[in-house]
């Protein structure tokens, strides 16, 4: 006997014969009771229960987990009990009794022989054959149908597998393609390759669905099919992956391409769509794992196992837009609306960080939207007033003014010091409190003119220009002051909303090419930007916008031009530069750096480029490094520095650099550490027309074969941009002692002759270049 927990498992049983029928219906069954031909509706199952069952049994529900099953049981038929009746369940008025259930059977093997028989079909006729005669009828059909049928299936499914592989690796093709688009920022390529890729994805699927039901299972039968048409459908489950992300990345470009009304929104759509590709791009990184790209060759001849490389590159570059997404709605006030400081700074009279801070504004965004823009028609200087500190300046800019005020802010050639600074000035200016600090230069500006256009200031009866912008700006400004004027650079306060409104003015694309402009600008350093937030700031970072002094176990060069006192000059001097590195027969490194400074100002011509540039020049090297020699450098006159007051507070920076200060006698350079490195400080004065050199020498405090990677010698050099400068010139060489074989070189056009080696570049942004040596 069976008890309740089999009748449980062969009710299980029952149902799944139940499935298989739903779709293999007997003709004699829809015949008999009327089922539709799609599918057999339940009435037809219970039916077919009232044909079979004790007439003594009404209903029987069974209990706990499969409450939401039914199966109704009774019958007419008496006769039919006694062989095929499985159960009886005693009545209780109108329910069934299930504490009374009684099997009419002895064993579940007999009972599912049973329910076979009830959901088999019933022949309209029987024929009755030997077995012998049975056997060879049933194998003569095989032998004359299969063959036939199967060569047709075989040819099918190698076109098709043909198809799958062909618009599979399109699709690839096309999601590379658009990798390589975000690498350029090329955003309207790459959403035309995104969609391309999900229709040929899309193709390939398609391909595959519409195969018969028989040749889906002859798939697993033959070698010429199987490997490749499994293969094929695991791309597919990739590339359906990909095509969903795809949908969605394109989505979200179009979103935020056609936002200009509403810019925030639309990068608000474009991170919510991303935030919904990047999983489907990490399933598909998963399923690749099991993919065998080898048999999957493409019509020439090639292979596409580089899909395991674009991969991770697709994923790398979603992750760095959606955090970039992310970072842009919380700057444009997302949460909260945020205030800015803008700091324009004139790289044509060069400080530390961009260029002299002649003027400022204070921005206030509310989710992407401008809700104040204030631009003091006095510039920096309208702080002089309220500043309630006095604080010595440092030293070589006591040269103009004993007094450390906003306007001189920017010294330290790391911005994130400088950004503090500048907080800290405006704030005890009786500024506000400020969410993040971002210095933009005249070049920077200059460049942006050069792209949308020229301005029409009417009030001024002037047009500015990319090529007349500095010219239009100090004329004016000259002429406000001459004039008495109380507020001379109202001019910048009138040219800024009209700039702002052209660059929000502009289509599409042209939007594209000024986010490109902007991208080259903060690599540039003509543009630096600077965060309260942790979290933004460290994205500043990471992104090389945020224009912090580098760390390097290895050489390292920065050089920083404060122009004092020197006009305008900046603007018309050319800068080479020249580093000679010799390694000496013991390990020894010396370096010799020669900096040749060209003044085309033509003297009495104009008061801004005519007259003397007089740098202070700092030289950053790694610390611990020795001055051996310094020549060409001209100090000015120590009568014309002006001594702060007793009274004057000293700056918690500037006097823990001082404590490790020296003063070099023979070459009168100032010689101290200053953000992890020493800091060699001389004077520069060229006069227009002049051309000047001078030259450093210094030991650096490692030797040759002390850094190494993987047990191999490695030389590299880490030259840094000081920001504000433009494309200076500049070359290495490395000196070895004898010849050496060298493993890798980076970049590839570092030249070598013997055992001298040649690097030479324009600084346009931070340069790097390293040697490996095969010890």
């Amino acid at each position: 006997m069976i008890g309740k927990p089999q009748l449980i498992k062969l009710y299980k049983f029952i149902m799944d014969k139940k499935k298989f029928y739903k779709r293999k219906i007997p003709a004699w069954l829809k015949r008999k009771y009327a089922c539709s031909s799609d599918g057999l509706p339940d009435r037809c199952y219970h039916t077919l229960a009232v044909e079979k069952f004790s007439p003594a049994v009404k209903k029987l529900a069974l209990a706990d987990d499969l409450l939401t099953h039914e199966i109704i049981i009774g019958g007419r038929d008496r006769e039919d009990v006694a062989h095929v009746g499985l159960f009886e369940v005693p009545m209780t008025g109108a329910k069934p009794a299930l504490d009374g259930l009684k099997p009419k059977v002895k064993s579940q093997e007999q009972a599912e022989d049973l329910v076979d028989d009830i959901f088999s079909a019933k022949p309209r006729w029987q024929f009755h054959f030997p077995a012998r005669q049975s056997a060879i009828v049933f194998a003569s059909l095989i032998i004359l149908i299969v063959p036939i049928y199967l060569g047709t299936a075989i040819k099918n499914l190698i076109n098709t597998r043909d198809a799958v592989a062909a618009s599979g690796q399109s699709a690839l093709l096309h999601l590379i393609s658009a990798q390589l688009a975000i690498d350029q920022l090329d955003i309207i390529k790459a959403e035309r390759e995104f969609a391309e890729a999900a229709v040929n994805f899309q193709i390939g699927q398609r391909y595959v669905q519409e195969l018969d039901p028989v040749s889906s299972e002859a798939l697993q039968w033959f070698p010429q099919t199987r490997n490749p048409l499994n293969e094929g459908l695991n791309l597919l489950k990739t590339g359906e992956n990909l095509s969903l992300a795809a949908q969605e990345i394109a989505s979200g470009v179009n979103a935020l391409l056609n936002s200009q009304d509403d810019v925030f929104m639309g990068l608000q759509a474009f991170q919510e769509k991303l935030v919904i590709a990047q999983p489907r791009i990490a399933q598909a990184q998963a399923s690749l794992q099991n993919l065998n790209l080898e048999v999957l060759p493409l019509p020439n001849g090639g292979n596409i196992t580089d899909l395991e490389e674009q991969l991770p590159k697709i994923q790398k570059a979603l992750d760095y837009f959606t955090l970039l997404s992310d970072s842009l709605l919380e700057i444009l006030g997302h949460d909260q609306w945020q205030r800015y400081l803008l700091v324009f700074t004139n790289n044509n009279e060069l400080r530390g960080v961009g260029g002299f801070m002649g003027s400022y504004a204070l921005l206030d965004v509310d989710r992407g939207r401008i809700k104040n823009l204030e631009i003091p028609p006095g510039g920096t200087y309208d702080s002089q007033g309220n500043l309630m500190v006095y604080q010595a300046s440092p030293k070589p800019l006591q040269l103009i003014n004993p007094r450390w005020e906003f306007q001189d802010a920017n010294w330290s050639p790391d911005f994130p010091t400088t950004a503090e600074k500048i907080r800290w000035f405006y704030e005890q200016s009786e500024g506000a409190t400020v969410d993040g600090v971002i210095v933009i230069t005249s070049a920077a500006v200059e460049s942006m003119l050069n792209y949308i256009g020229p301005v029409n200031l009417a009030g001024y009866n002037t047009i500015v220009t990319s090529e007349n912008l500095e010219e239009a700006l100090q004329q004016n400004i000259r002429q406000a002051r001459d004039e008495g004027s109380p507020t001379p650079k109202q001019i910048l306060s009138d040219l800024a909303p009209l700039l702002l409104d052209q660059i929000t003015q502009l289509d599409k694309e042209k939007m594209i090419g000024f986010l490109d402009l902007v991208h080259e600008q903060l690599k540039a350093k003509q543009i630096v930007i600077n965060f309260s937030d942790e979290d933004l700031q460290q994205l500043a970072l990471a992104l090389d916008y945020g224009g912090a002094v580098k760390k390097s176990e290895a050489d390292y060069l920065l050089i920083v031009n404060s122009n004092i006192a020197g006009g305008k000059t900046d603007q018309v001097i050319d800068r080479t530069y020249n580093l000679t590195t010799q390694v000496g027969p013991n390990g020894d490194i010396v370096n010799t750096l020669s900096l040749t400074f060209e003044h085309h100002g033509i003297k009495g011509t104009d008061i801004f480029t005519g007259v003397q540039n007089n740098n202070y020049l700092r030289v950053y090297v790694p610390l611990g490094s020795t001055l051996i020699s310094a020549s060409g450098f001209e100090r000015p006159n120590s009568s014309l520095f002006e001594s702060p007051p007793s009274y004057y507070k000293q700056d918690v920076q500037l006097a823990s650099i001082e404590q490790t200060a020296k003063f070099d006698a023979d070459t009168k350079t100032d010689i101290y550490q200053d953000m992890g490195k020493t800091v060699f400080g001389n004077w520069l004065r060229v006069k227009p027309g002049e051309t000047k050199t001078v030259t450093l020498s210094y030991r650096l405090p490692f030797r040759f074969g002390e850094i190494s990677s993987q047990g191999k010698t490695v030389h590299s050099l880490l030259w840094q941009k000081q920001s504000g400068t433009m494309a200076d010139k500049f070359s290495a060489q490395l000196e070895l002692p004898k010849e050496s074989l060298i493993l890798r070189k980076y970049p590839d056009h570092v030249i070598r002759s013997g055992n001298i080696f040649g690097y030479q570049d324009a600084l346009k942004e931070d340069r790097f270049y390293g040697i490996i040596f095969d010890d």
